[in-house]
């Protein structure tokens, strides 16, 4: 199945991924460029180990976490 965006679609994707602003990243197959929303998921989190420990935070957020990995092609 192939997935066909509109320009505007296209438009709105590349602006929520920073990197597509100065680059054609073609290598996604191990790690695609990141969204925004992806990149302030990831740092907050980090933050949030920094504040109280990785085991401590992966506590407090394992339901977002099971949530993210249940939604994750090929889990």
């Amino acid at each position: 199945m192939t997935a066909t965006f509109s320009a505007d679609e296209l438009e709105h994707l590349r602006a929520m991924t920073p990197g597509t602003r100065h680059r054609v990243h073609l290598n996604n197959a191990g790690a695609a460029l990141m969204t925004t929303g992806v990149l302030s998921t990831v740092v907050d989190h980090l933050n949030l180990e920094a504040e109280i420990g990785g085991y401590e935070a992966k506590t407090r957020e394992i339901e977002r976490i099971e949530e993210c990995t249940a939604a994750s092609p090929g889990s």
